[in-house]
């Protein structure tokens, strides 16, 4: 304690932190900072997972009430819309268009000249339609099906669909059946590809090459949207949302980083098993009603 004249008669005390005390402040401090990092942490992520959840809600929804709005189509059936997930984290409502006229070059096969075949079912961006983007520190992830060697998560894009009768489509075989896919012109010339540009693409698939998020630079179409790296994308029957940061940091059994690239253990290139039961045991899995669109969490 030092204590200084302020006027005649008076005197002012003045403390000032000593040097033990400036310390124990600064533990006290660090400590805290320790002890909640974790937390807030957490607090974060399931924020992140939650923003997430009421976003895919809120798309399904979308997608529904716009595939049972009625079309008057004269040359080809209304085959319903969609809620397509793109590898940016962004989800884009898209519809059924109507098969115009071929000479237009609209709906032909890219580069053939061949009228696209009725088994596909082209789709377009639902016109003034914002993208619905979801946070950037979650990775969501399609339910495909059951088959023997267990459930198939596909990494995106994939789509959640509903017919005219807003009915969810979905498929038990990837492998068939691929007049269910949506057809989306994933690099915005104007062409549909039918056939070849599907998942299985040489040289395998990962979705990180395609994700505009890690690589800003990736590639737009005419409209300024990021490209999507093929056209047929399958349809699923719900979706499950883990945390991006959690996933990045995780390990297989020899001890390397988990990616979204397909297993070749797997059929039509769902994403390889350590990630697959890695997903499952730490996400949000939410699943779509096939005959009412209701979604529900478990």
């Amino acid at each position: 304690m030092r204590c200084a004249p302020r006027h005649v008669g008076a005197a002012r005390c003045a403390r000032a932190f000593t040097l033990m005390e400036l310390l124990v402040v600064v533990a006290m401090i660090s400590l805290f900072v320790a002890i909640g990092f974790p937390t807030i942490n957490a607090m974060t992520s399931g924020t992140s997972e939650a923003s997430a959840e009421n976003a895919v809600q809120m798309s399904v929804k979308a997608a529904r009430a716009y595939a049972r709005q009625p079309q008057a189509f004269t040359t080809r059936s209304y085959e319903g819309a969609a809620a397509l997930f793109t590898p940016s984290n962004e989800i884009r409502m898209v519809r059924s268009i109507e098969r115009r006229d071929a000479k237009k070059d609209e709906l032909v096969k890219n580069g053939g000249g061949g009228v696209l075949s009725l088994a596909f079912s082209p789709y377009e961006d639902i016109p003034d339609r914002e993208y619905i983007d979801l946070p950037p520190d979650v990775i969501v992830v399609g339910i495909s099906r059951v088959d023997p060697d267990g459930l198939v998560l596909l990494a995106p894009p994939f789509a959640v669909r509903f017919d005219p009768r807003g009915q969810l489509v979905v498929r038990l075989n990837l492998s068939s059946d691929q007049k269910d896919n949506v057809l989306y012109d994933a690099n915005g010339d104007g062409w549909f590809t039918q056939g070849s540009t599907r998942r299985t693409i040489t040289g395998g698939y990962d979705p990180d090459d395609w994700n505009a998020i890690l690589k800003p630079s990736l590639a737009k179409r005419g409209d300024g949207t990021y490209q999507l790296p093929f056209e047929l994308i399958e349809p699923v029957a719900g979706v499950i949302i883990v945390s991006e940061p959690a996933f990045r940091g995780a390990r297989d059994s020899s001890n390397n980083p988990l990616t979204l690239e397909a297993d070749t253990a797997l059929q039509a290139d769902g994403i390889n098993t350590a990630a697959r039961d890695w997903i499952l045991a730490n996400g949000k899995t939410i699943l779509i009603n096939r005959h009412s669109g209701v979604v529900s969490d478990r």
